[in-house]
Protein backbone atom coordinates (compact mmCIF):
# COMPACT_ATOMS: atom_id res chain seq x y z
CA UNK A 1 0.00 0.00 0.00
CA UNK A 2 1.72 2.94 -1.05
CA UNK A 3 1.51 6.92 0.92
CA UNK A 4 -1.47 8.08 -0.83
CA UNK A 5 -3.71 4.85 -0.48
CA UNK A 6 -2.64 5.06 3.44
CA UNK A 7 -3.70 8.41 3.52
CA UNK A 8 -7.25 7.89 2.34
CA UNK A 9 -7.84 4.83 4.74
CA UNK A 10 -6.89 6.92 7.92
CA UNK A 11 -9.20 9.83 6.51
CA UNK A 12 -11.67 7.60 6.14
CA UNK A 13 -11.34 5.58 9.76
CA UNK A 14 -11.12 9.51 11.33
CA UNK A 15 -14.26 10.48 9.39
CA UNK A 16 -16.26 7.59 10.68
CA UNK A 17 -14.92 8.36 14.54
CA UNK A 18 -16.41 11.70 14.18
CA UNK A 19 -19.84 11.32 13.01
CA UNK A 20 -20.21 8.39 15.83
CA UNK A 21 -19.01 11.22 18.22
CA UNK A 22 -21.11 13.69 16.94
CA UNK A 23 -24.59 10.76 17.15
CA UNK A 24 -23.54 10.48 20.28
CA UNK A 25 -23.93 13.88 21.29
CA UNK A 26 -27.42 13.97 20.48
CA UNK A 27 -28.44 10.73 22.77
CA UNK A 28 -26.07 11.21 26.11
CA UNK A 29 -27.27 13.50 28.61
CA UNK A 30 -24.26 14.11 30.88
CA UNK A 31 -22.46 17.65 30.15
CA UNK A 32 -19.21 15.83 31.27
CA UNK A 33 -19.68 13.18 29.02
CA UNK A 34 -20.36 15.99 26.06
CA UNK A 35 -17.11 18.07 26.23
CA UNK A 36 -15.35 14.97 26.46
CA UNK A 37 -16.59 13.67 22.84
CA UNK A 38 -16.52 17.69 21.58
CA UNK A 39 -12.84 17.33 22.22
CA UNK A 40 -12.11 14.30 20.37
CA UNK A 41 -13.75 15.11 17.33
CA UNK A 42 -12.06 18.73 17.79
CA UNK A 43 -8.70 16.90 17.75
CA UNK A 44 -9.66 14.39 14.94
CA UNK A 45 -10.59 17.68 12.72
CA UNK A 46 -6.86 19.33 13.75
CA UNK A 47 -5.29 15.53 12.67
CA UNK A 48 -7.07 15.07 9.22
CA UNK A 49 -5.52 18.43 7.35
CA UNK A 50 -2.21 17.96 9.09
CA UNK A 51 -2.15 14.31 7.90
CA UNK A 52 -3.23 14.95 5.05
CA UNK A 53 -1.09 17.78 3.89
CA UNK A 54 2.23 16.08 4.82
CA UNK A 55 1.25 12.95 2.58
CA UNK A 56 0.86 15.33 -0.29
CA UNK A 57 4.24 16.54 0.01
CA UNK A 58 5.94 13.43 0.21
CA UNK A 59 4.01 12.11 -2.49
CA UNK A 60 4.99 15.04 -4.61
CA UNK A 61 8.95 14.61 -3.76
CA UNK A 62 8.67 10.75 -4.43
CA UNK A 63 7.04 11.09 -7.60
CA UNK A 64 9.81 13.81 -8.22
CA UNK A 65 13.08 11.74 -7.80
CA UNK A 66 10.67 8.74 -9.60
CA UNK A 67 10.60 10.90 -12.72
CA UNK A 68 14.03 12.45 -12.41
CA UNK A 69 15.52 9.01 -11.52
CA UNK A 70 13.48 8.08 -14.96
CA UNK A 71 14.58 10.48 -17.08
CA UNK A 72 18.38 10.10 -15.91
CA UNK A 73 18.05 6.52 -17.17
CA UNK A 74 16.11 7.31 -20.49
CA UNK A 75 18.96 9.69 -21.45
CA UNK A 76 21.51 7.11 -20.32
CA UNK A 77 20.23 4.23 -22.44
CA UNK A 78 19.23 6.33 -25.76
CA UNK A 79 22.11 6.57 -28.07
CA UNK A 80 20.81 8.74 -30.08
CA UNK A 81 22.45 11.49 -27.03
CA UNK A 82 25.73 9.87 -27.10
CA UNK A 83 28.70 11.49 -28.59
CA UNK A 84 32.31 9.60 -29.23
CA UNK A 85 33.25 10.98 -26.04
CA UNK A 86 30.62 9.79 -23.56
CA UNK A 87 30.31 6.37 -25.67
CA UNK A 88 34.46 6.06 -25.05
CA UNK A 89 33.70 6.71 -21.36
CA UNK A 90 31.39 3.20 -21.28
CA UNK A 91 33.90 1.19 -23.56
CA UNK A 92 36.86 1.87 -22.33
CA UNK A 93 37.70 -0.34 -19.13
CA UNK A 94 36.47 -3.34 -20.88
CA UNK A 95 39.50 -5.99 -21.27
CA UNK A 96 37.95 -6.94 -25.22
CA UNK A 97 39.14 -4.37 -28.18
CA UNK A 98 36.00 -2.77 -29.35
CA UNK A 99 35.71 -1.04 -32.63
CA UNK A 100 32.42 0.90 -33.27
CA UNK A 101 31.88 1.78 -37.02
CA UNK A 102 29.06 4.31 -38.17
CA UNK A 103 27.83 2.65 -41.71
CA UNK A 104 29.29 -0.23 -43.88
CA UNK A 105 32.14 -1.71 -42.93
CA UNK A 106 33.95 -0.68 -46.83
CA UNK A 107 32.27 3.07 -47.10
CA UNK A 108 31.57 3.85 -42.78
CA UNK A 109 33.86 5.18 -40.38
CA UNK A 110 35.27 4.73 -36.63
CA UNK A 111 32.84 6.15 -34.64
CA UNK A 112 35.00 5.02 -31.78
CA UNK A 113 37.66 2.66 -30.71
CA UNK A 114 39.05 2.01 -26.99
CA UNK A 115 42.41 1.57 -26.02
CA UNK A 116 42.30 -2.20 -25.67
CA UNK A 117 41.90 -2.10 -29.52
CA UNK A 118 44.38 0.61 -30.31
CA UNK A 119 47.08 -2.00 -28.35
CA UNK A 120 45.82 -4.72 -30.14
CA UNK A 121 46.26 -3.33 -33.28
CA UNK A 122 49.30 -1.59 -32.71
CA UNK A 123 47.46 1.82 -33.39
CA UNK A 124 47.46 5.39 -32.08
CA UNK A 125 43.60 5.63 -30.69
CA UNK A 126 43.50 9.03 -31.43
CA UNK A 127 44.36 8.01 -35.49
CA UNK A 128 41.33 5.64 -35.59
CA UNK A 129 38.41 7.37 -34.60
CA UNK A 130 37.16 9.55 -38.72
CA UNK A 131 38.90 7.04 -40.33
CA UNK A 132 37.76 4.05 -42.19
CA UNK A 133 38.14 0.58 -41.05
CA UNK A 134 40.69 -0.46 -43.01
CA UNK A 135 43.01 2.56 -42.22
CA UNK A 136 42.64 2.43 -38.78
CA UNK A 137 43.23 -1.10 -38.14
CA UNK A 138 45.57 -1.86 -41.24
CA UNK A 139 44.56 -5.21 -41.71
CA UNK A 140 42.34 -6.74 -44.65
CA UNK A 141 41.12 -9.34 -42.09
CA UNK A 142 39.37 -7.16 -40.04
CA UNK A 143 37.44 -5.67 -42.95
CA UNK A 144 36.35 -9.27 -44.38
CA UNK A 145 35.22 -10.42 -40.72
CA UNK A 146 33.43 -6.85 -40.73
CA UNK A 147 31.68 -6.80 -44.11
CA UNK A 148 30.12 -10.65 -43.03
CA UNK A 149 29.03 -8.95 -40.05
CA UNK A 150 27.31 -12.54 -38.66
CA UNK A 151 28.91 -12.10 -35.14
CA UNK A 152 30.90 -15.48 -35.66
CA UNK A 153 33.75 -14.90 -34.30
CA UNK A 154 36.95 -15.57 -36.71
CA UNK A 155 41.04 -16.25 -35.29
CA UNK A 156 42.89 -13.68 -36.95
CA UNK A 157 46.88 -13.44 -36.99
CA UNK A 158 47.97 -10.06 -37.86
CA UNK A 159 51.16 -9.50 -39.70
CA UNK A 160 53.77 -9.19 -36.58
CA UNK A 161 52.25 -12.66 -35.48
CA UNK A 162 49.66 -11.50 -32.87
CA UNK A 163 46.50 -13.52 -33.37
CA UNK A 164 43.26 -12.10 -32.29
CA UNK A 165 39.68 -13.51 -31.91
CA UNK A 166 37.21 -11.21 -34.16
CA UNK A 167 33.59 -11.08 -34.11
CA UNK A 168 31.29 -8.09 -35.98
CA UNK A 169 27.80 -7.64 -35.41
CA UNK A 170 25.68 -5.21 -37.13
CA UNK A 171 23.97 -2.11 -35.20
CA UNK A 172 20.41 -1.01 -36.20
CA UNK A 173 20.38 1.95 -33.99
CA UNK A 174 19.56 5.29 -35.90
CA UNK A 175 22.46 6.51 -34.47
CA UNK A 176 25.36 4.25 -36.22
CA UNK A 177 23.33 4.85 -39.64
CA UNK A 178 23.85 6.61 -42.64
CA UNK A 179 21.40 7.16 -45.60
CA UNK A 180 22.69 7.04 -49.16
CA UNK A 181 20.04 7.71 -51.52
CA UNK A 182 17.18 5.39 -50.57
CA UNK A 183 19.66 2.75 -49.30
CA UNK A 184 19.99 2.37 -45.31
CA UNK A 185 23.68 1.60 -43.89
CA UNK A 186 23.85 0.19 -40.75
CA UNK A 187 27.01 0.32 -37.87
CA UNK A 188 28.91 -2.19 -36.99
CA UNK A 189 30.68 -3.02 -33.61
CA UNK A 190 33.51 -4.90 -33.61
CA UNK A 191 34.83 -7.08 -30.55
CA UNK A 192 38.35 -8.08 -30.42
CA UNK A 193 40.18 -10.36 -28.07
CA UNK A 194 44.11 -11.30 -27.90
CA UNK A 195 44.69 -14.72 -28.05
CA UNK A 196 48.48 -14.33 -28.73
CA UNK A 197 49.87 -15.91 -25.20
CA UNK A 198 47.31 -18.60 -25.24
CA UNK A 199 48.46 -19.99 -28.55
CA UNK A 200 51.87 -19.54 -27.38
CA UNK A 201 51.07 -21.49 -24.45
CA UNK A 202 49.24 -24.33 -26.52
CA UNK A 203 52.16 -24.41 -28.47
CA UNK A 204 54.62 -24.75 -26.06
CA UNK A 205 52.74 -27.24 -24.92
CA UNK A 206 52.35 -29.14 -27.99
CA UNK A 207 56.71 -29.05 -28.19
CA UNK A 208 56.78 -30.25 -24.64
CA UNK A 209 54.67 -33.56 -25.42
CA UNK A 210 56.83 -34.20 -28.99
CA UNK A 211 60.32 -33.34 -27.56
CA UNK A 212 60.13 -34.94 -23.91
CA UNK A 213 58.46 -37.96 -25.77
CA UNK A 214 61.62 -38.22 -28.38
CA UNK A 215 64.10 -37.09 -25.73
CA UNK A 216 63.32 -38.98 -23.34
CA UNK A 217 62.67 -42.31 -25.14
CA UNK A 218 65.44 -42.46 -26.40
CA UNK A 219 68.00 -42.70 -23.40
CA UNK A 220 65.27 -44.86 -21.60
CA UNK A 221 65.60 -47.34 -24.40
CA UNK A 222 69.29 -47.22 -24.62
CA UNK A 223 69.73 -47.60 -21.29
CA UNK A 224 66.91 -50.96 -21.39
CA UNK A 225 69.13 -52.13 -24.25
CA UNK A 226 72.56 -51.89 -22.29
CA UNK A 227 70.90 -53.29 -19.10
CA UNK A 228 69.16 -56.35 -20.96
CA UNK A 229 72.83 -56.98 -22.69
CA UNK A 230 74.89 -56.86 -19.28
CA UNK A 231 72.01 -59.11 -17.79
CA UNK A 232 72.54 -61.72 -20.25
CA UNK A 233 76.02 -61.79 -19.88
CA UNK A 234 79.13 -60.13 -21.47
CA UNK A 235 81.99 -62.41 -21.36
CA UNK A 236 84.94 -59.42 -22.64
CA UNK A 237 85.48 -57.74 -19.62
CA UNK A 238 86.41 -54.09 -21.46
CA UNK A 239 83.23 -54.40 -23.46
CA UNK A 240 81.04 -55.34 -20.10
CA UNK A 241 82.51 -51.99 -18.46
CA UNK A 242 81.80 -50.08 -21.79
CA UNK A 243 78.58 -51.05 -21.74
CA UNK A 244 77.91 -50.21 -17.94
CA UNK A 245 79.96 -46.05 -18.62
CA UNK A 246 77.48 -45.99 -21.27
CA UNK A 247 74.56 -47.28 -18.97
CA UNK A 248 75.93 -44.61 -16.71
CA UNK A 249 76.04 -41.86 -19.58
CA UNK A 250 72.12 -42.94 -20.51
CA UNK A 251 71.05 -42.57 -16.56
CA UNK A 252 73.18 -39.24 -16.37
CA UNK A 253 71.56 -37.90 -19.26
CA UNK A 254 67.66 -38.75 -17.74
CA UNK A 255 69.16 -36.67 -14.81
CA UNK A 256 70.22 -33.58 -16.56
CA UNK A 257 67.14 -33.10 -18.50
CA UNK A 258 64.67 -33.57 -15.40
CA UNK A 259 67.05 -31.06 -13.25
CA UNK A 260 66.92 -28.73 -15.78
CA UNK A 261 62.92 -29.47 -16.00
CA UNK A 262 62.44 -28.60 -12.14
CA UNK A 263 65.33 -25.66 -12.21
CA UNK A 264 63.00 -23.60 -15.28
CA UNK A 265 59.65 -24.43 -13.39
CA UNK A 266 61.65 -22.84 -9.76
CA UNK A 267 62.60 -20.04 -11.39
CA UNK A 268 59.46 -19.55 -13.61
CA UNK A 269 57.42 -19.51 -9.97
CA UNK A 270 59.70 -17.16 -8.36
CA UNK A 271 60.26 -20.15 -5.77
CA UNK A 272 64.05 -19.66 -6.05
CA UNK A 273 65.33 -16.24 -4.74
CA UNK A 274 68.37 -14.38 -6.21
CA UNK A 275 70.88 -12.99 -4.47
CA UNK A 276 72.62 -9.80 -5.61
CA UNK A 277 76.19 -9.41 -4.58
CA UNK A 278 78.96 -7.13 -6.08
CA UNK A 279 81.91 -9.31 -7.39
CA UNK A 280 84.70 -8.36 -10.29
CA UNK A 281 83.26 -9.47 -13.70
CA UNK A 282 86.55 -10.75 -14.39
CA UNK A 283 86.11 -13.64 -11.69
CA UNK A 284 82.99 -14.27 -14.00
CA UNK A 285 84.71 -14.64 -17.04
CA UNK A 286 87.73 -16.93 -15.77
CA UNK A 287 85.01 -19.13 -13.76
CA UNK A 288 82.86 -19.83 -16.45
CA UNK A 289 86.13 -20.11 -18.94
CA UNK A 290 87.99 -22.62 -16.60
CA UNK A 291 84.53 -24.61 -16.49
CA UNK A 292 84.11 -25.21 -19.87
CA UNK A 293 87.81 -25.48 -21.14
CA UNK A 294 87.31 -29.50 -20.79
CA UNK A 295 83.82 -29.65 -23.02
CA UNK A 296 85.84 -27.13 -25.57
CA UNK A 297 88.38 -29.10 -25.68
CA UNK A 298 87.03 -32.48 -26.29
CA UNK A 299 85.06 -31.14 -28.90
CA UNK A 300 88.62 -29.58 -30.41
CA UNK A 301 87.32 -25.80 -30.26
CA UNK A 302 89.42 -23.16 -28.48
CA UNK A 303 87.89 -20.55 -26.65
CA UNK A 304 89.10 -17.33 -27.02
CA UNK A 305 88.91 -13.69 -25.04
CA UNK A 306 88.84 -11.08 -27.63
CA UNK A 307 91.33 -7.57 -27.23
CA UNK A 308 88.24 -5.48 -26.09
CA UNK A 309 87.21 -8.15 -23.20
CA UNK A 310 90.90 -7.75 -21.69
CA UNK A 311 90.91 -4.08 -22.36
CA UNK A 312 87.99 -4.04 -20.54
CA UNK A 313 89.02 -6.62 -17.79
CA UNK A 314 92.24 -4.63 -16.90
CA UNK A 315 90.45 -2.02 -15.09
CA UNK A 316 89.08 -4.41 -12.68
CA UNK A 317 85.25 -3.26 -13.66
CA UNK A 318 82.95 -4.77 -10.83
CA UNK A 319 78.91 -5.44 -11.12
CA UNK A 320 76.14 -6.68 -9.06
CA UNK A 321 74.36 -10.15 -9.35
CA UNK A 322 73.69 -13.32 -8.47
CA UNK A 323 77.20 -14.72 -8.97
CA UNK A 324 76.03 -18.65 -9.82
CA UNK A 325 73.49 -17.80 -11.43
CA UNK A 326 74.75 -15.59 -14.31
CA UNK A 327 77.81 -18.30 -14.62
CA UNK A 328 75.04 -20.84 -15.29
CA UNK A 329 73.77 -18.45 -18.39
CA UNK A 330 77.26 -17.84 -19.55
CA UNK A 331 77.86 -21.48 -19.36
CA UNK A 332 74.78 -22.61 -21.23
CA UNK A 333 75.25 -20.03 -24.17
CA UNK A 334 79.10 -21.79 -24.30
CA UNK A 335 77.82 -25.13 -24.64
CA UNK A 336 75.46 -24.23 -27.37
CA UNK A 337 78.39 -22.33 -29.09
CA UNK A 338 80.26 -25.54 -28.75
CA UNK A 339 77.13 -27.89 -30.04
CA UNK A 340 77.06 -26.22 -33.19
CA UNK A 341 80.80 -25.18 -33.72
CA UNK A 342 82.96 -27.46 -36.49
CA UNK A 343 85.94 -28.53 -34.64
CA UNK A 344 89.23 -26.56 -34.68
CA UNK A 345 86.94 -23.93 -34.89
CA UNK A 346 87.37 -20.80 -32.35
CA UNK A 347 84.53 -19.24 -29.82
CA UNK A 348 85.34 -15.58 -29.08
CA UNK A 349 83.98 -14.04 -26.07
CA UNK A 350 83.55 -10.31 -25.76
CA UNK A 351 82.89 -8.33 -22.67
CA UNK A 352 82.48 -4.26 -22.35
CA UNK A 353 80.22 -2.00 -20.90
CA UNK A 354 78.06 1.02 -22.63
CA UNK A 355 76.46 3.77 -21.27
CA UNK A 356 77.40 7.44 -20.81
CA UNK A 357 76.14 7.88 -16.79
CA UNK A 358 77.50 5.47 -14.25
CA UNK A 359 73.90 4.71 -12.32
CA UNK A 360 72.93 3.33 -16.16
CA UNK A 361 75.97 1.38 -17.63
CA UNK A 362 75.48 -1.71 -18.53
CA UNK A 363 77.69 -4.84 -18.66
CA UNK A 364 77.38 -6.66 -22.53
CA UNK A 365 78.49 -9.86 -22.89
CA UNK A 366 79.32 -11.90 -26.29
CA UNK A 367 79.44 -15.44 -27.38
CA UNK A 368 80.36 -15.85 -31.08
CA UNK A 369 80.77 -18.94 -32.70
CA UNK A 370 81.16 -20.16 -35.89
CA UNK A 371 78.81 -22.89 -36.40
CA UNK A 372 76.20 -22.44 -39.07
CA UNK A 373 73.80 -19.12 -37.95
CA UNK A 374 70.15 -18.97 -36.73
CA UNK A 375 67.57 -18.61 -39.32
CA UNK A 376 65.47 -15.74 -39.26
CA UNK A 377 62.54 -17.75 -38.30
CA UNK A 378 64.26 -18.82 -35.11
CA UNK A 379 65.74 -15.89 -33.92
CA UNK A 380 62.34 -14.98 -32.41
CA UNK A 381 61.40 -18.35 -30.87
CA UNK A 382 65.10 -19.91 -29.96
CA UNK A 383 64.64 -18.91 -26.23
CA UNK A 384 61.18 -20.35 -25.80
CA UNK A 385 60.64 -23.22 -23.85
CA UNK A 386 61.23 -26.77 -25.20
CA UNK A 387 61.97 -25.32 -28.34
CA UNK A 388 65.42 -26.78 -30.13
CA UNK A 389 65.31 -24.85 -33.31
CA UNK A 390 66.85 -25.73 -36.89
CA UNK A 391 67.59 -29.27 -37.08
CA UNK A 392 71.21 -28.05 -38.86
CA UNK A 393 72.17 -26.15 -36.15
CA UNK A 394 70.69 -28.72 -33.07
CA UNK A 395 72.46 -32.03 -35.17
CA UNK A 396 74.34 -32.40 -32.00
CA UNK A 397 72.67 -31.27 -29.33
CA UNK A 398 71.05 -33.83 -27.29
CA UNK A 399 69.05 -31.33 -24.88
CA UNK A 400 64.87 -30.42 -24.74
CA UNK A 401 65.32 -26.94 -25.65
CA UNK A 402 65.53 -25.62 -22.03
CA UNK A 403 68.79 -24.14 -21.87
CA UNK A 404 68.28 -20.78 -23.69
CA UNK A 405 65.29 -20.54 -22.14
CA UNK A 406 66.49 -20.96 -18.08
CA UNK A 407 68.72 -18.27 -19.56
CA UNK A 408 66.57 -15.84 -20.56
CA UNK A 409 64.75 -16.11 -17.13
CA UNK A 410 67.98 -15.49 -14.93
CA UNK A 411 68.81 -12.48 -17.31
CA UNK A 412 65.18 -11.11 -16.93
CA UNK A 413 65.12 -11.50 -13.51
CA UNK A 414 68.39 -9.57 -13.17
CA UNK A 415 66.74 -6.50 -15.00
CA UNK A 416 68.88 -7.38 -18.31
CA UNK A 417 67.98 -8.66 -21.82
CA UNK A 418 68.98 -11.61 -24.11
CA UNK A 419 69.46 -11.95 -27.65
CA UNK A 420 71.04 -13.16 -30.53
CA UNK A 421 71.95 -12.72 -34.63
CA UNK A 422 73.95 -13.50 -36.55
CA UNK A 423 77.90 -12.54 -37.85
CA UNK A 424 78.49 -10.84 -40.72
CA UNK A 425 81.07 -13.43 -41.36
CA UNK A 426 78.71 -16.05 -40.39
CA UNK A 427 78.13 -18.14 -37.28
CA UNK A 428 75.44 -16.85 -34.50
CA UNK A 429 76.11 -14.19 -31.53
CA UNK A 430 74.88 -14.41 -28.49
CA UNK A 431 74.42 -11.24 -26.56
CA UNK A 432 73.37 -10.74 -22.61
CA UNK A 433 73.11 -7.04 -21.60
CA UNK A 434 72.68 -6.45 -17.70
CA UNK A 435 72.97 -3.43 -15.29
CA UNK A 436 76.41 -2.54 -13.85
CA UNK A 437 75.21 -1.23 -11.01
CA UNK A 438 72.61 -2.80 -9.24
CA UNK A 439 72.16 -2.94 -5.67
CA UNK A 440 74.27 -4.76 -3.61
CA UNK A 441 72.27 -6.45 -1.04
CA UNK A 442 69.04 -7.71 -3.13
CA UNK A 443 67.03 -10.55 -3.31
CA UNK A 444 64.74 -10.73 -5.92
Amino acid sequence: MNGQSQSKYLLLVILCFVSIGLGSIFFTGDPALKLLILLIVATAFAIIPIRYLRSESRGMTDSKLEREQIEALEYLFDLETLTPVVFLKLIEPMHEGIIVVRGSADAGEVFVANSAAAQMLDREQSQMSGSSLIRASLDASLLEVARRADGIPEEVTLPGGRILNVSCTALSHPNFMTHKSDEVVEGLILSLQDLTDQRIAERSRSELIANVSHDLRTPITAGRLLAETIEAGVSDEKLRKKFHRSLLGELNRLSRMVERLVKLSRIESHEDEFTMLKFPIEELVVTVVDNMSTISSASEISLLQSEDTEMFLSNDPEMAGDFDRLVEVFANLIDNAISVSPKNSTIVINVFSVGEIDSQREVVFEVIDQGPGVPPADRTRIFERFYTGDASRNSQNEGLGLGLSIARHIVQRHGGEISVRNGVSGGAIFTFRLPQNASSAKTV
